[in-house]
């Protein structure tokens, strides 16, 4: 069984928190991503901007931060415990999203939510356009889950 804990790092706990938490644990499922424990860390844009300027070098705010404690792909099944990783969000950049991409506030957290754990599963992307397999899965997952999974 997965374990997803996550937390905030300088704002207030949103009230939907533990929806959130549901919608990740089917995301796990639905990808048969067993024994995954996944920490996730709600935050601003100016943490966010530290943690990508300290580890990637970019000196702005960006909206999801995955950082992988394990190399390769998805624990194998019936493996134990697994730790995935640490997945950072701002939901200011979130917010910031959903106005330029004409979404929810709802629907691109969880797009952010699945990018990220996707990239904790070893899948990657060297662009952003709609054609990239990561993105398409991505995309698959959330016409699977967002509408049942409401925060």
């Amino acid at each position: 069984m997965s374990s997803v804990d996550i937390t905030c790092e300088d704002i207030e706990p949103p009230s939907w928190v533990a929806q959130l938490e549901g919608f990740v644990y089917a995301v796990l499922e639905h990808l048969e991503y067993h024994n995954w424990e996944l920490s996730i860390v709600l935050t601003d844009n100016a943490v966010i901007q530290r943690l990508n300027r300290e580890y990637r070098g970019k000196d702005e705010p960006t909206d999801v931060l995955s950082f992988g404690q394990q190399e390769g792909d998805a624990a194998p099944p019936g493996a134990g415990p697994w730790a995935a990783g640490d997945i950072v969000v701002s939901l200011a950049a979130v917010a910031e999203n959903a106005e330029e991409f004409g979404e929810s506030f709802e629907h691109e957290l969880k797009r952010v939510l699945v990018h990220g754990i996707l990239h904790l599963a070893g899948h990657t992307h060297p662009d952003s356009s709609p054609e990239q397999p990561m993105l398409q899965l991505q995309e698959t997952v959330l016409r699977a889950l967002a509408e049942e999974h409401r925060l």
